[in-house]
């Protein structure tokens, strides 16, 4: 028999798979850098206040939210 479909059904089956495991990865990775960003201090202040990591956090966050759009 032709294995074509099978083989398309689980390429498109392990996609989504990988999609929602990268994720999860990324979900866990903006949010173990909050929690650092919180408890880190430099000059005695957190460094989570800095404007500059403030942006970077925010393409962070933004990426993130795509990720989760696509693995859905």
């Amino acid at each position: 028999g032709d294995a074509g479909p099978a083989v398309r059904r689980a390429l498109r089956a392990a996609a989504g798979l990988l999609a929602s495991e990268q994720f999860g990865l990324a979900d866990w990775s903006l949010t173990e850098t909050v929690r650092y960003l919180k408890e880190r201090k430099q000059f005695n202040r957190p460094v989570g206040g800095f404007q500059a990591l403030k942006h970077r956090l925010a393409q962070l966050w933004l990426e993130v939210v795509n990720l989760r759009a696509a693995a859905r």
